[in-house]
């Protein structure tokens, strides 16, 4: 395959413009016949990374591994600037760790995954994958859905490279309780880029996200609460995405999309969480679309802050409804 040329670098080099800057790439897939679901973050600069160094080495890999009814696995790898590696605009690696895009025989890119990173717990894991993007990339007007009013320097970036993707891979992780884990997994993925120049802790205070696919639909949905410092700026704080097999359903940022998150539970960590997220928009023949996530089971919840769950994922677009899919959700809850 040859490297597939974009307009929109894999990284920016953020660490030399602002000692706040931040940017990962993320990857996710949910397998189709076990529920697993599995998470890759390139992180250069990592803003969950707290220590007290220099924001330039805030690097590293996260992988996360989620099967319903067990407790969700992390290893968080770390690694400073000397690691960085950054080639043709089209290859990033951390280690040994990699992420490079090609092109393909399609208009699409093909992204492919090269993993090997011991975790700061003992784990190490290792594998391969290979996310074939089934939709063109989206993203919000101008891709950002934060600037400062009177400083556009200070900005949050977003930008879904591959909204559905056809992901294969295999999985290897050693030296945790659990015993070594081999993991095949294959199913719909995602891929998505954010970055930015503020910390996300001073602007926000709350973020929901959710995602999921099956043989007929993607859905991406997001809805960020600003702090009260920050809740004048320029705000894209509702996002919803929606498309079949046919078509681009709903591609909407802004105030056409309602959130209503209800019936709040406190996890285990302390975060409060909505069991049930509704969301109404419209798409682009003005019919009303209703997306639901209803809570089925946790994925992750190792972080106060922060909880990863498993939800049961229905679509309405007019009369007609879509049966329920699995998807993921995450909540950040921000000091």
């Amino acid at each position: 395959m040859q490297i597939e040329p974009t307009s929109e670098p894999m990284w920016h080099d953020l660490a030399s413009v602002s000692k706040d800057a931040y940017e990962w790439l993320y990857f996710d897939v949910m397998d189709e016949a076990t529920q697993t679901h599995v998470s890759i973050d390139f992180l250069a600069p990592n803003p969950f990374d707290t220590r007290a160094i220099d924001p330039r080495d805030r690097v590293g890999v996260i992988t996360c591994i989620s099967r319903v009814g067990q407790p969700g696995i992390e290893i968080d790898s770390i690694a400073d600037r000397t690691q960085l590696r950054f080639s043709d605009n089209m290859r990033l690696a951390i280690g040994a760790s990699s992420v490079t895009r090609y092109a393909s025989g399609t208009a699409l890119p093909v992204f492919e995954i090269e993993l090997s990173a011991p975790g700061i717990d003992g784990r190490k894991v290792s594998g391969q994958f290979r996310f074939e993007s089934m939709a063109e990339e989206w993203s919000v007007p101008g891709q950002r859905f934060y600037e400062a009013k009177d400083d556009p320097s200070r900005y949050h970036g977003w930008v879904v490279h591959a909204p559905r993707a056809l992901t294969k891979g295999h999985l290897t992780v050693e030296g945790g309780p659990e015993g070594r884990l081999d993991l095949d997994v294959c199913g719909h993925g995602y891929h998505d880029h954010n970055l930015g120049t503020v910390p996300l802790a001073a602007t926000v205070q709350r973020w929901f996200w959710a995602r999921g696919s099956d043989a007929e639909h993607t859905v991406i949905a997001a809805h960020v609460v600003p702090k009260p410092t920050t809740a004048g700026d320029r705000w894209v704080n509702s996002v919803v995405y929606a498309r079949s097999n046919t078509r681009q359903l709903v591609g909407s940022a802004g105030d056409r999309n309602v959130f209503d998150l209800t019936d709040s539970t406190k996890g285990a960590n302390g975060v409060d969480y909505p069991a049930l997220v509704e969301v109404q928009t419209g798409d682009d023949r003005r019919q009303p679309v209703v997306v639901d996530f209803k809570q089925r089971a946790m994925a992750i919840d190792t972080h106060k802050g922060y909880l990863r769950r498993y939800v049961d994922l229905s679509l309405s677009v007019g009369r007609e409804q879509s049966a329920p899919l699995l998807a993921i959700a995450e909540d950040i809850v921000f000091p």
